[in-house]
């Protein structure tokens, strides 16, 4: 239990690490993609983002305020995704069309996260998803 524990406590820790990281160097861009990757990894953990298609779990308004940015560059920040191919987003639901230029771009190594890479999942979590999961 006190390892399960400590394992959980190192696993916060590296969180708050890369985020320290990413507010304190990581330019707007590159601060929204990497919050769009780790949002995404941890929605494949648990099998709500297979196909790179989500029910966006916030607006651009909470995306300004988690990448300390203004809503105003938020949407300027989420036009340039868009621009670059790497992103759409349409009412509620984002898709992510180049996961490997949002990697690149964000400087995503999801190892922090500890979840389990989507090649190492179990079949029936790696299939795509056939409905959209509804927000509240």
């Amino acid at each position: 239990m006190s390892r399960a524990l400590l394992l959980m406590q190192l696993t916060d820790l590296a969180i708050q690490r890369d985020w320290t990281l990413n507010l304190g160097s990581r330019n707007a861009l590159a601060r929204v993609a990497h919050l769009i990757c780790e949002i995404t990894e941890r929605l494949q953990a648990v099998g709500l983002a297979r196909d790179l298609s989500l029910a966006s779990p916030f607006t651009q308004s909470d995306l300004a305020a988690a990448c300390g940015i203004s809503p105003v560059h938020a949407n300027r920040t989420v036009q340039e995704l868009r621009r670059r191919n790497l992103l759409r987003w349409h009412g509620k639901i984002m898709t992510i069309v180049d996961l490997p230029g949002l990697v690149r771009l964000a400087g995503f190594d999801p190892a922090y996260l500890r979840t389990r890479p989507l090649a190492d999942r179990p079949p029936s979590q790696c299939e795509p998803v056939s409905t959209a999961v509804a927000v509240a």
